[in-house]
């Protein structure tokens, strides 16, 4: 098929406004092509793999492997870890230069030195120099809180230049079109950069109060709030900026616990994971449920929140206590208190807690948060008749709109779900409603009002009072001369 496609073929140049005559193409691949990725992947491929079978890398605790480098398309992100890394990956690119004719453009790459060096920094090829603060992939600023900041620098300018684009047509635009170019062409503009870092505090709301200022010509006739509920849902569809980052670290833990088994970053992400307040738990942070699986019952966390957190009211300084002697879970504790969590002497020698009757005390309430299924376990994993398998699926979550106990219309619809199965707009409406939830509960429909006051000023003969606080501008509604009330296209 490649051959098919790349057999015989001719390109043009388009020089002020005219075109060249055709000439041969002998090499590379046709700009514009949806195939020119892929070959392009495919051509990289054999250099990718020998910078991976060569290169030693960046060595990571609890890391299975070496982690060596990151590529897309033609970025790429090499780890060294001292001269002969440097070496290797110079002579290595050198050879592949020679056999493909491609090369590495020296002038616009960049070398990112971190930690401690003791020897010394190793001398780069190409003449590039080792930065400290940090540096650009893919878009994004990486490094320090200064180099990080570049990323939002020019994001209001960049809206309202977008926005200022549109406003010449705004008037005759419907709602609909101005939530397309709010949410399609605005928005989009903050995606790629939310996707891995969080903005400042106060841009998202600066950002989201400019968009809704376009949606509206003068008056907001209706609160934002019920602006970010779908339109099926008497709203309008409007992109809540809030609500969709929070998606997006959501459906990070989604794919972190619940996605395919090879998932590259995950080994990375759970290194990072471990080093949150030094307490060497990952999937574990999340593990708050019941479960069969004895594997993932040991791994149950004594902290951070937990099912199993009795410290909030246990014994005072409990906590401290724990994470300074790193018993920071159920295994841990298992393995110091026994299988039945009776040895309170042993659980007070180890973390240095005077007071056994306290320590009896935590114990006896662990004990209560387990059932007794999982104490069943635990005691058959004492007497080696039960082993752990690390190959156990994760617990199912269940997510809960915190919106149950509130009243309203505009908050029906809100369901719990499973975490592991749930959809991204499912997902998304329901953060929508949970972070609005102050400002949509009990408030009416806002259809379901219109037509109440409209049957009062009529009984009352008062159309002229209703058209002056609902018919502005036709947002809403329209009194017609027949003396009907027609709602606008929006609400319908």
């Amino acid at each position: 098929m490649i051959k098919v496609l790349y057999r015989d073929i001719e390109s043009v140049l388009k020089f002020n406004g005219g075109l060249c005559a055709p000439f041969r193409v002998h090499r590379g691949v046709r700009q514009g092509c949806a195939l020119s990725g892929m070959l392009y992947a495919l051509s990289l491929e054999p250099l990718l793999i020998k910078i991976r079978e060569n290169v030693q890398g960046l060595v990571l605790s609890d890391f299975t492997g070496n982690l060596v480098l990151s590529a897309y398309a033609d970025d790429v992100i090499v780890f060294t870890r001292d001269q002969q890394d440097i070496n290797i990956l110079n002579r290595i690119t050198d050879k592949f230069s020679m056999v493909s004719a491609a090369r590495v453009n020296w002038g616009k790459s960049e070398a990112l030195a971190v930690g401690n060096w003791g020897g010394g920094l190793p001398v780069l090829p190409g003449g590039l120099t080792w930065k400290r603060n940090g540096l650009r992939y893919l878009g994004v600023y990486l490094g320090c809180q200064e180099m990080e900041a570049k990323n939002w620098d020019d994001i209001v300018e960049k809206v309202d230049s977008k926005l200022h684009k549109w406003s010449w047509i705004k008037p005759h635009m419907s709602f609909r079109g101005r939530v397309l170019v709010l949410n399609n062409l605005v928005a989009s503009l903050l995606w790629h950069r939310l996707a891995c870092l969080d903005p400042p505090s106060g841009l998202l709301a600066q950002v989201q109060s400019k968009m809704v200022d376009f949606f509206w010509d003068r008056l907001h006739w209706v609160p934002q709030s019920v602006l970010f509920l779908p339109r099926e849902e008497w709203g309008q569809g409007l992109i809540h900026l809030a609500s969709r980052v929070a998606t997006l670290r959501v459906q990070f833990v989604q794919r972190f616990l619940g996605g395919p088994p090879d998932l590259v970053w995950r080994s990375v992400a759970s290194c990072v994971l471990k080093r949150v307040n030094n307490l060497g738990l990952d999937a574990a942070l999340w593990s708050f449920v019941q479960t069969d699986s004895l594997h993932w019952l040991l791994k149950e966390p004594l902290v951070c929140g937990g099912r199993l957190d009795v410290c909030s009211s246990a014994t005072p300084g409990l906590k401290e206590a724990l994470i300074q002697m790193r018993m920071v879970t159920l295994e841990q504790l298992v393995a110091a208190a026994g299988p039945e969590l009776t040895d309170a002497q042993a659980v007070s020698s180890a973390l240095g807690v005077r007071s056994v009757r306290l320590i009896q005390r935590s114990l006896g309430l662990w004990k209560q948060r387990l059932s007794t299924k999982e104490k069943g376990l635990l005691l058959l994993h004492g007497r080696g008749e039960a082993e752990t398998d690390p190959t156990d699926d994760f617990p199912e979550l269940h997510l809960h709109p915190d919106v149950l106990d509130l009243g309203g219309p505009l908050l029906d619809g809100c369901g719990s779900g499973s975490l592991h199965s749930m959809d991204r707009r499912i997902l998304y409406a329901n953060i929508v409603k949970t972070l609005n939830k102050d400002k949509l509960k009990n408030r009416e429909n806002v259809r379901v009002r219109l037509n109440l006051e409209f049957c009062f000023y009529k009984a009352t003969e008062n159309l002229e009072a209703f058209k002056q606080q609902w018919g502005h501008d036709e947002v809403l509604v329209k009194v017609t001369e027949q003396g009907e009330m027609k709602a606008a296209a929006w609400l319908l």
